[in-house]
Order: structure tokens, then sequence, then C-alpha cells
């Protein structure tokens, strides 16, 4: 049941830090900084931090984004996605045995047989693309169903996007992948949801997609690490995870805040049990 909280939002003028080491462009080319614990900044394990933003290492390629998980880094391109860090649930998408890589290499999918990469979403162990033609591709862990499928190990890099066809999710713009969970916006302003869910206040696992039951239609999508989050075109944010109860926020006097977040993009990460973060 929906319900209205108003007093739990808070807000902040800038990033509330998750990670202790960032990594942003600057005219296509990689900067990192801070933690280099599991090899996610590209540099070699003598390199345990750094202190300044520094390129990476024997890394030419032109990028399109940079994003990054607890554990990982990925950055992209117009066909390909490169990765680094974290290798325990096969986040990295691609054959290595070894549970670390301080170096960043492709995930093994040809996305430009589906004409390139469109968008990419991280969380936690769990990485997703859209495609420029519509599929989605996941990779990393999906113990809790959120790739369609519930597996004891991590998965290699897999079109899912049949898996969502079937449930009747077509026509998708915007993917969000909180870890356990994964949400996935289409055209019609519907949203969509596989993985860790609450079905009668408890949470369920299903790896089959099931439809959000929104008041009205989505314009955007978010997610942290526990729950996801979507802009409504009634100007409210519909909040819905498997630890969290699901509401929605109106900003009553500041109205014009969440006009301005999903113009901008700008909303983060959200985490606890009851308060949200919004970042603007």
């Amino acid at each position: 049941m929906l319900r209205t909280i108003v007093n739990s939002v808070k807000r902040h003028r800038t990033f509330e830090e998750i990670n202790n080491f960032r990594v942003k462009l600057e005219n296509g080319r990689p900067l990192v900084s801070g933690d280099n614990s599991y090899g996610q900044l590209g540099h070699p394990e003598s390199v345990s931090s750094i202190e300044k933003p520094t390129p990476v290492p024997n890394l030419n390629e032109r990028l399109e984004a940079a994003h990054s998980s607890l554990s990982n880094v990925y950055l992209t391109t117009r066909h390909t996605v490169l990765s680094a860090g974290l290798n325990t649930d096969n986040q990295l998408g691609r054959s290595f045995n070894h549970s670390l890589s301080h170096t960043f290499k492709q995930v093994e999918w040809d996305f430009g047989r589906f004409d390139g990469v469109k968008q990419l979403s991280t969380n936690g162990d769990t990485a997703t693309v859209l495609t420029m033609d519509g599929s989605v591709v996941g990779w990393g862990n999906s113990e809790y169903g959120s790739l369609c499928s519930v597996e004891d190990k991590g998965v290699e890099p897999r079109n899912i996007s049949e898996h969502l066809d079937k449930a009747g999710c077509r026509y998708i713009t915007k993917i969000s992948v909180a870890g356990a969970h994964s949400w996935f916006l289409n055209d019609t302003g519907e949203v969509w949801n596989v993985g860790l869910q609450l079905v009668d206040e408890n949470p369920v696992i299903s790896p089959i997609p099931k439809k959000l039951e929104l008041p009205c239609k989505a314009l955007n999508i978010w997610s942290g690490v526990h729950h996801s989050a979507a802009f409504l075109e009634d100007e409210t944010l519909y909040i819905s995870g498997p630890q969290l109860d699901r509401f929605t926020i109106t900003t009553n006097q500041n109205k014009g805040d969440l006009e301005r977040l999903v113009k901008s993009k700008t909303l983060d990460s959200m985490f606890g049990f009851n308060s949200i973060l919004l970042h603007s």
C-alpha cells in the first residue's frame, strides 16, 4: 500500500560518497583516484591507493561513460565495455580464473552486433547493458534472480531479452540494477521488476519479470544497493525494495526539486530502511 513520506527526505547539494575510490572522464579519458585494493582502478597490485586523479595506464580507447559499483569499475565505448576489479561472481564479464583483475579488458560480448552500447547499469556484483537495438545483456551475480534466473554462481554475459519479451516487457528505454533486483523502464512509462521483491510485504525471489503497479507513468528510474526509485509524471517518487516498505515521496512546497532532479538525472544512490537521500 502506498503512503506519502515527507519528513524522512534529506537533501544534499553534493553527492555523498559510497565508495572510497572515484573515476571520472575528461575528454574521453578516465582519471581514477582512491583505493585500488581490488584492482578496480586499473593500476598494478603494487599501487594500493592513488591520491590524486590519475590516468589509467595502457588504456588508449576513447570512452563514452564510466561506472562504478562497490568493487568494480566499468568503462564503455561505443561498441565495448571494459571491466576491472573484483571477480568473485563473474562480474568482470570475461574469462578470468583469478578473483581480481588490475587491468581493464573487454567484457566478452559482441555489443557491436546489437548496434552498440546505449546504457550500462551496475550495483553490487551485477551489471547490465541496454544495447542500441533495445536488447538487454547481463552478467555477474544472479543469486536473487536479477538476471532472470536464479544462479548459485555468477553468470557470464547473456542476453536476457527473451525472458523480458515473454513477460511482456518490451521497447525498453532504461535499465537500473540494484544488485538483488533489476528494474526496466519501457517507452510507455511502465516499470518492470525482476529478482528480490516484496509480495504481501514479504521478500520473495522471482526470476520472472513483473510489472509494477504504479499510480501513473514513470519518466525515469534509479537504483541504490537495496532499493530503486521511479520518478512519476505526477511529480512524485515511487520507492520500492525488499528491505523497504513501498511508498511515494512528495516535496510539497519544494515540488520544483524533483523536476530538476529528473531533468538533470542526478538522483544517485539511496540507502537505509526509512530515509531517502535526494542529491540535487
